[in-house]
């Protein structure tokens, strides 16, 4: 962002005219002072279009509403964590110790999903005021909106959720401890009794007619997790747009900073100086600058593109059951998330609904060691990837692909490789480490 610097000694200020324009350059004398001085003088055409190249750059790297989604989500699910596990050794006092850390994690969940409404309705506003609303850059946000709202029930539930906190108070909830029969561990999850819950808010009929094909006792905390991939999806998508638009103006400030001569100034800036003088004496000198990042140019040159909405995607597995092949029940759902997994002769791909994810991720790691929770839309981006570094990969539809994965196991070490575009915050899955 622009600044203003007033009263700045500069080396060279009695030489400078009364306005110039260009790139500026601080250095270190050898007392230790910071010295200005003007490396590339420009005129003032050339050095507009440049200043406005440069924020179109800038603004793909400033602060978003949705690391606050991110920050936010973080301290719900650590909020989780501590008031499960000081529950699951609270013994006799275990219903009092619930029911405070329900009031604490419900007023997570309200500030979280606060948070996620501000991202959305600040997207919008900016994508609307920079390109339009009629614009292809607005339209592919809306399309992708709308992706997540068809493709995901963990997403249309939070939407909903936002309203019924605003109109119908806390909801339903709280933490149960149920026993996981394949480990035999005690498992405590955030619970809402289904027709508790259908009862507490008028739902949407779409999101209605989700919860009442749940279980009895609905994992909120399950559904809440579930849309945090879909929530990454959308700001991968705002700043690929970002990306874009600054791609261009990328390529005209690399070619002003091959033009800069060399020298190893503390930093460069893109700025104006005027020198107000009263005779022969200079009384002051001000500044209005920009810093002039060449990280941030190749950067944003070399940012991968980011996909956007899947035109097809593949049908949710089902539910694995962990230490077996087999599958506990069909899932007539399409599959809103991607378990990655490394085996012995490359990468699995599973696809899952929000439902079913937790499950097949328990599976991968029980079966395969390792877990990853990734966004349907970066399946081409992956197998691509994947076969750029020299693995294999393959998307996995069925049991019987199940049990053939299962096969190739041995017991190596993850394969360790960064693929995640560029911007892109790969979640960790609950309770199951690193992706």
């Amino acid at each position: 962002m622009p600044c203003n610097v007033e009263a700045l000694p500069t080396s060279s200020a009695d030489d400078l005219p009364s306005e110039n324009q260009g790139v500026l350059a601080l250095s270190l004398s050898e007392d230790g002072t910071t010295q200005v001085s003007m490396a590339l003088e420009l005129e003032m055409d050339r050095y507009t279009a440049l200043d406005a190249s440069l924020r179109r750059v800038t603004r793909v790297f400033e602060r978003s509403e949705a690391q606050l989604v991110r920050a936010s989500f973080d301290v719900l699910s650590s909020t989780f964590s501590y008031h499960s596990h000081v529950m699951s050794h609270s013994g006799k006092g275990a219903r009092a110790t619930a029911a405070a850390g329900t009031d604490a994690i419900a007023a997570q969940i309200f500030g979280w999903l606060s948070s996620s409404r501000l991202f959305l309705d600040h997207s919008r506003r900016l994508l609307s005021q920079t390109f339009g609303r009629e614009s292809a850059e607005f339209h592919r946000f809306e399309a992708a909106t709308n992706w997540c709202y068809d493709n995901s029930i963990s997403y249309r539930f939070v939407d909903q959720l936002r309203n019924a906190f605003q109109h119908a108070g806390v909801p339903p909830i709280s933490i149960n401890g149920t026993l996981d029969e394949s480990d035999g561990k005690t498992v405590l999850r955030l619970i809402a009794r289904r027709d508790q819950l259908l009862d507490y808010y008028q739902w949407k009929r779409v999101v209605r007619e989700d919860l009442s094909r749940l279980d009895e006792d609905i994992d909120v905390y399950e559904l809440l997790v579930g849309s945090v991939v879909q929530y990454e999806f959308l700001a991968a998508q705002v700043r690929d747009v970002l990306r874009v638009d600054a791609l261009a103006p990328a390529r005209m400030l690399k070619e002003l900073l091959s033009e800069v001569p060399g020298g190893e100034p503390v930093a460069l800036y893109l700025g104006r100086i005027h020198v107000e003088r009263r005779g022969e004496e200079h009384e002051k000198l001000s500044m209005t600058t920009s810093p002039l990042v060449a990280g941030q140019v190749e950067s944003v040159l070399g940012m991968p593109a980011i996909p956007g909405p899947p035109a097809e995607t593949p049908p949710c597995i089902g539910d694995l059951i962990a230490g077996t092949d087999t599958r506990q029940s069909d899932c007539p759902l399409t599959s809103s998330n991607l378990i990655s997994t490394p085996h012995a002769e490359g990468v699995a791909l599973i696809p899952t609904c929000d439902l079913h994810q937790r499950q097949v991720a328990k599976w991968a790691v029980q079966n395969l060691g390792a877990a990853g929770l990734l966004h349907p839309s970066l399946l081409d981006y992956m197998v691509a990837g994947l076969a750029a570094a020299g693995h294999n990969s393959s998307t996995v539809r069925s049991p019987e692909e199940v049990h053939a994965l299962r096969r190739t196991r041995e017991q190596l070490p993850p394969l360790g490789l960064d693929l995640s575009p560029s911007g892109w915050k790969v979640p960790q899955h609950p309770d199951l480490g690193d992706s």
